[in-house]
């Protein structure tokens, strides 16, 4: 069958770590800034995530914060320190 994750990104401020949280079933890592966006996933659900690319562009795994509105694409992205 077909993986199927919802990433939620969580940030207070814009310095520290970055609380990333995989839906459905709510598995919750703190991660540093600078990691792959792909990387701090996997670590929060506890395995490999699966893409249809490495460099973003099928949006496979395209993720819009609710907040902001920005497209994350997890296979590629990096949370960067002003993010």
């Amino acid at each position: 069958g077909k993986d199927e994750v919802t990433l939620t990104l969580l940030r207070d401020t814009r310095k520290g770590p970055v609380k990333v949280v995989v839906m459905p079933d709510g598995a919750m890592e703190t991660i540093r800034r600078g990691c792959r966006l792909s990387a701090a996933a996997e670590y929060a659900k506890g395995g490999e995530l699966k893409y249809g690319c490495i460099d973003g562009w099928c949006g496979t795994c395209w993720h819009r914060e609710r907040v902001t509105n920005m497209i994350f694409k997890p296979c590629c992205d990096v949370i960067t320190e002003d993010w």
